[in-house]
Formats: C-alpha cells, sequence, structure tokens
C-alpha cells in the first residue's frame, strides 16, 4: 500500500460564518421580534382581564373576542402571503409596528374617557391580529436579505428560542404587571414595545433588493393570479387540505376555550392577574 494514500491531505482553510450576534441588522430584527412579542403577551392577558372585570363581558361575548382575533389569520393569511412576498419587507415590519401601537393606545385613552366597550375591543383585537400577520410573514420574509444563506436555519432557531422563552415566563411577568398598574394601563406597556420594536427596525432590510415584477399584468392580477394557484393546490393535495382544516378547527377550540376560561377564572375562582398569568405561563 502506498505511505501517501493513508496520509492525510493538507487541511481546507475554516470558513466558519461570523456570530449572527455580530450582524446588526439580525440583532435588532431579533430586538425588534423580542420586545414587541413580550408587549403582545401582556396584550394577550390584559385585553380579556379589561373586558372581564371592567367591562362584566358574558361569555358570548368574550367568544366574540377571541373570534375577532382569528378572523385575520383565516381569512386574509394567503392574501398577506402573496402581498408580503410581492413588496420589500423593512416598510412593512416597520407600519405594522406603528400601526398596532396606534391601535392599541385606543384602549387606555377610551378607558380614560369611560368610552370603552366590547365593539371597540372587537375591533381592536381584529386590527392588531391583522397588523400582526403582517409583521409576522414579513420577519420571516426578509431573513434572506439580512443574513447569509448558511446562517438562515440558526438565525430561526434563535428567533425560535426567544419566542418559546416569552410563551413560558411571559404570562407570569405580564400577570405581575397588569396586577401593578391594571390591564387598560398594561396595555400602555405594548405600545411602547411596538414603538422600541419601529425604532430598532429602522436599519434592517436596508441592502434588500427591490421586487420585481413577476408578469406584464397589473398588481391585481398577478394578486388574484397568485392566491388562485394558492387555493387550487391547497384544495387539491389531501395533506395540505387536512392539515388546514385541522389547525382551523384547533385554533378556533383553543381560542374559544381560553376566552371562557377567562371568565371562570377571574370571577368563578377569583384569581389575581399575577396567578392567571403564570397558570397560562404553565399552559404554554
Amino acid at each position: 500500500m502506498d505511505p501517501a494514500l493513508s496520509l492525510p491531505g493538507p487541511s481546507a482553510p475554516s470558513l466558519k460564518p461570523p456570530s449572527l450576534w455580530k450582524n446588526p441588522a439580525f440583532v435588532r430584527l431579533w430586538f425588534a421580534k423580542t420586545i414587541s412579542g413580550m408587549g403582545s403577551v401582556i396584550t394577550g392577558l390584559a385585553v380579556p382581564i379589561t373586558a372581564v372585570e371592567l367591562l362584566g363581558a358574558t361569555p358570548a361575548q368574550m367568544a366574540g373576542l377571541a373570534f375577532a382575533g382569528m378572523v385575520p389569520d383565516i381569512v386574509f393569511g394567503l392574501l398577506a402571503g402573496v402581498w408580503v412576498d410581492r413588496v420589500r419587507r423593512r416598510p412593512l415590519l416597520i407600519a405594522a409596528d406603528l400601526g398596532r401601537a396606534a391601535i392599541l393606545l385606543v384602549i387606555p385613552v377610551a378607558a380614560f374617557l369611560g368610552l370603552l366597550s366590547m365593539p371597540l375591543l372587537w375591533i381592536v383585537a381584529f386590527g392588531s391580529a391583522a397588523l400582526t400577520l403582517v409583521f409576522t410573514l414579513a420577519s420571516v420574509a426578509v431573513l434572506p436579505a439580512i443574513v447569509r444563506h448558511d446562517q438562515l436555519v440558526d438565525a430561526n432557531t434563535k428567533l425560535q428560542m426567544s419566542e418559546s422563552v416569552l410563551t413560558l415566563a411571559g404570562p407570569g411577568l405580564a400577570g405581575l404587571f397588569v396586577q401593578l398598574v391594571t390591564a387598560p394601563r398594561a396595555i400602555l406597556a405594548d405600545v411602547g414595545s411596538f414603538l422600541a420594536s419601529a425604532w430598532a427596525l429602522g436599519s434592517v432590510g436596508s441592502v434588500e433588493p427591490k421586487q420585481e415584477r413577476r408578469s406584464s399584468g397589473s398588481h391585481f392580477e398577478d394578486l388574484r393570479r397568485e392566491i388562485g394557484e394558492g387555493l387550487h393546490e391547497l384544495v387539491r393535495t389531501p395533506l395540505l387540505r387536512t392539515l388546514a382544516i385541522s389547525m382551523g378547527v384547533i385554533v378556533a377550540g383553543a381560542n374559544v376555550q381560553v376566552a371562557v376560561q377567562m371568565i371562570f377564572l377571574l370571577r368563578g375562582l377569583e384569581l389575581s392577574p399575577l396567578t392567571l398569568g403564570v397558570l397560562t405561563g404553565g399552559n404554554g
């Protein structure tokens, strides 16, 4: 045997990608998603508490509140996905943050003026959910413009880990905050979180290329065609169709359960917001 065959050749130079924490654009996106996510956890607890304790909401009204938060995902999910795929994402991210800050500010202002009502909460829940849908889609779509292709998995993992931590620890902290300052005032913290997120996103995606037109037709025609293709694929593929129906049923049932559960825990068991938040985090 030729000894040369058993000797290792020269090692290739290490091409390990730099840490994502040294990428300012990614750090800003991570900060924006984390801070706005914590604010959303506060609102997710504060809005139902406001409905139950300040407005004396009935089970039907609470179910309506849950439904208002589900409608955007069900009705506009496909349309939003196609739209986000055709435009630059950074302006969408900033606009979604500023829009959510503005619409949530309505609740503490209305409470201060004595104008708070369930229909107003339904409108806020619907608008906030719609803008959150846009923000979520755009934050995923902007990643390829700010991180290297071989870092996409790592970037998504870091963002998902932060979201998991918020799911577990966030509700308890949110419950404590609501208990200290009352639910409507706690929503002001979410308003601040969205403003901070919008500020952080100021330089995210600055190198994002301009989205090119995919056909010579009008934007409306292109959107209609792509949505039609997506619906056709959803209907004709058994697995996708089954998953869509299953997820719809699960999400609808979970939201209605949580809505009615809030009344039982707050009125029936007279739990404090802190205890309610801890229980919510444990269930998450």
